[in-house]
């Protein structure tokens, strides 16, 4: 009986500890649009997904940035003389994270999806979303959405082949 009654109380507190995360990662995105509103007051939370962010997460969405901004055609660089500089080369621009990082389910923070509505003076009502991840401390880092990120990977590959 007493096993039963010790193994409520820690489930009750693991429940707890989830649900205050979950909440505080919640203030946290909200409070992180609204600063960014030119009217905080019109800022309306839809919905949120939330679920754990690990190293091999964190990892691996470093390693789609780095190849997209490896193959960035956009961008040339000139010496002081104004004369080209030549593009590094592929083998350099390959991303090669650390095998034990990217097997690392360790979470770090929590990835928060998040849809909500923003209404003008005027009463336009505009609808967004956004991705991001909320660390321990409270900072909030706005991610690339992966509706961006995942078609220009995408299109990567069907260049390369």
């Amino acid at each position: 009986m007493k096993f039963a009654s010790l193994f409520l109380l820690l489930g009750s507190a693991v429940l707890a500890s989830c649900n205050s995360s979950e909440r505080q990662a919640k203030a946290a995105v909200s409070d992180y649009i609204s600063s960014g509103l030119g009217e905080p007051g019109y800022y309306r939370p839809e919905q949120f997904t939330l679920r754990p962010y690990t190293r091999k997460d964190s990892v691996a969405y470093a390693a789609q940035l780095a190849n997209l901004t490896a193959a960035a055609d956009t961008v040339t660089f000139r010496d002081e003389a104004g004369h080209i500089l030549p593009r590094a080369t592929a083998a350099a621009n390959q991303v090669r994270p650390s095998t034990k990082l990217a097997a690392d389910t360790t979470p770090i923070a929590m990835y928060v999806w998040h849809s909500y509505r923003e209404q003008s003076k005027t009463g336009r009502i505009t609808r967004d979303s956004g991705e991001y991840i909320v660390y321990p401390n409270g900072s909030v880092f706005q991610m690339v959405p992966r509706r961006l990120r995942e078609p220009r990977l995408k299109q990567l590959q069907a260049r390369k082949q």
